[in-house]
């Protein structure tokens, strides 16, 4: 669970410690915390769009910065709420993104997307039971 610390008079979502992805929604949006594969995505995307431009868009976080749960709920209405396929590699499987994997699943419920997860470096059953789209 994300905690967020309580202050005098009420919790206020503006305050310092809250981390806000300011972002264009995208057709394919790909998650990771590896920043080898956000590289090598971004460097792929950029090799096939010279060759044809009329290619989804694209867009890339890193999961570093989807740790508490109103970032993570931020960022899934203002840009995953719009995208058609959503790639999420986890490093560490989904004991250290519960809560992001959960509204991920939820998000795909609700909007019908294509939600794919990718385990880092060996099978996750846990994890490729929720690739069912």
């Amino acid at each position: 669970m994300h905690l967020i610390a309580t202050i005098p008079g009420g919790w206020n979502p503006d305050d310092d410690g809250v981390f806000y992805i300011e972002q264009q929604p995208g057709d394919i949006v790909f998650l990771s915390a590896g920043d080898t594969e956000i590289h090598t995505m971004n460097e792929a995307y950029k090799l096939l769009y010279e060759k044809e431009n009329d290619l989804p868009s694209l867009r890339m976080a890193n999961l570093v910065y989807l740790k508490q749960e109103l970032t993570i709920d931020n960022y899934i209405e203002d840009v995953l709420s719009k995208a058609k396929v959503i790639i999420c590699s986890l490093l560490g499987g989904i004991s250290y993104y519960k809560y992001l994997v959960e509204s991920l699943v939820e998000l795909q419920e609700d909007t019908h997307c294509v939600l794919l997860f990718i385990p880092a470096h060996e099978p996750d059953y846990e994890l490729m039971t929720f690739n069912l789209t």
